[in-house]
């Protein structure tokens, strides 16, 4: 009986062992095949997700477009901000044109700022202008003090 029972447990840890080993290759495998291959293709599809009629997929788009800080979608962005009408996701594109930081982005949310009907609009592209500034500031000052 004992023996039997020897053989059971060992054949059950060569079954686990032999399904973790093969799990990782599988893991592996999938991670090579996650990596972006083309980047223009990739930004390509960010910048139609952004120009979407699907409201979800374009604040998805918008939200890593600001998080990856992709440049070439800032035009886009800025097209999108003056003409969508959801109050949310104005204040999300132009939380996006802080992260990414473009002067031409930065421009437009201190135009949203001073015309946007919404003032909760105009009240958060205030404070993202003026957040901006302030860093632009800090980052100006530092670089003059690394002159020295």
């Amino acid at each position: 009986m004992k023996r039997t029972t020897n053989n059971f447990v060992k054949k059950g840890f060569l079954i686990l062992f032999a399904m973790a080993i093969l799990t990782n290759s599988t893991y592996a495998d999938l991670q090579n095949e996650l990596k972006c291959r083309d980047k223009k293709a990739a930004i390509a599809n960010l910048i139609h997700g952004i120009k979407s009629d699907n409201l979800g997929l374009m604040k998805c788009s918008v939200y890593f477009a600001g998080k990856y800080r992709v440049k070439e979608a800032v035009p886009v962005l800025i097209e999108e901000l003056n003409s969508v009408n959801d109050s949310n996701c104005k204040v999300l594109i132009a939380l996006s044109l802080y992260l990414i930081g473009d002067k031409d982005g930065i421009e437009a949310v201190y135009k949203i700022a001073k015309t946007d009907r919404n003032e909760r609009v105009r009240h958060m592209c205030n404070a993202i202008y003026v957040e901006y500034s302030r860093n632009k500031l800090n980052r100006d000052f530092i670089a003059e003090i690394k002159l020295y």
